[in-house]
């Protein structure tokens, strides 16, 4: 027959044990954020595409004051940062990758994720894309009435006039140009940027560029644009997964042919096609080639 103080004892038990499960419950569902060690992030208004952006930044881990580091942007910062500041560090600490530098990452993205998808063809594209009920539901689902396409020109004045030079001013940069990484219609912006002779990027990723429609012409100036500019220690890489060469790939194919047949003097070009990734793995798989490619001192 089990005692009072069986019964007493037996309750208690099982009181701590619920007491101790709800604890854990309210720590572990509280809603804290997770942080990436070395980060910081900030909001900043740009006047030139008149609406706010989310920047990041990963630091290498031991940053030091008076020491320079080489600096790298990120489009579509609210995904793919935090892939690239893990990796780049990773890299940099291996005894596998010697010669591979520090680097500062800055991820450019939007306050709220949520309004990425909109927002990213507002700023990556160069032309105009005909409206449609998929974007303007989602465009009305976020509360957004403005442009929904073809700003790549403010967004390009954002990054070079605005966000740019406060980054030099806060972060031990040096007077390196920076590299410049973008996948899909990020592709497409960064191949807009090559073409402006910017002078503060000298080395770019373009990841699955969708540079299709309206955006041939953008390409037909990119022909023109390498056979007639000299470089001096530029580099390019492209990109695409084999799972995507029907589709996105053409954009891959028009690039590097005109790169290869164009042979333009002291740009470094490279390309690879990535064995059974889609588009929307070939970024993440592609993403240490790049690096490597673009930064890896010999």
């Amino acid at each position: 027959m089990t005692s009072f103080l069986d019964k007493v004892t037996a309750s208690g038990f099982n009181f701590c044990i619920f007491f101790m499960c709800y604890l854990f419950s309210a720590i572990t569902y509280a809603g804290l954020s997770a942080e990436i060690d070395d980060t910081e992030q900030f909001d900043i208004q740009s006047h030139q595409v008149g609406d706010m952006f989310r920047i990041q930044i990963g630091l290498p881990g031991d940053y030091k004051k008076g020491k320079p580091y080489k600096l790298v942007y990120i489009l579509d910062g609210n995904k793919y940062f935090g892939t690239a500041a893990a990796l780049s560090r990773a890299m940099y600490e291996s005894a596998a990758e010697p010669g591979f530098p520090q680097l500062i990452i800055v991820g450019v993205g939007y306050p709220d994720g949520n309004h990425r998808p909109v927002l990213r063809r507002r700023d990556f594209t160069t032309y105009e894309i005909k409206a449609n009920k998929y974007l303007s539901d989602a465009a009305e689902e976020i509360g957004y009435s403005g442009r929904l396409s073809g700003g790549a020109h403010n967004f390009f004045k954002f990054i070079e006039r605005e966000l740019d030079p406060l980054i030099r001013e806060k972060y031990q940069t040096g007077t390196e140009r920076s590299g410049l990484i973008g996948h899909s219609l990020g592709g497409q912006f960064g191949l807009f940027a090559f073409l402006q002779e910017s002078t503060i990027f000298d080395r770019y990723w373009w990841s699955s560029p969708a540079v299709g429609g309206d955006g041939g012409e953008l390409v037909e100036k990119y022909s023109q644009f390498i056979q007639k500019s000299k470089f001096s220690g530029g580099r390019v890489f492209v990109t695409v997964g084999e799972e995507e060469i029907d589709g996105f790939g053409q954009s891959y194919l028009n690039i590097t042919a005109k790169l290869s047949a164009a042979r333009p003097s002291g740009l470094v070009f490279g390309r690879k096609i990535l064995a059974s990734d889609s588009h929307v793995t070939a970024h993440y798989s592609g993403m240490a080639r790049a690096f490597r490619f673009l930064f890896k001192e010999d």
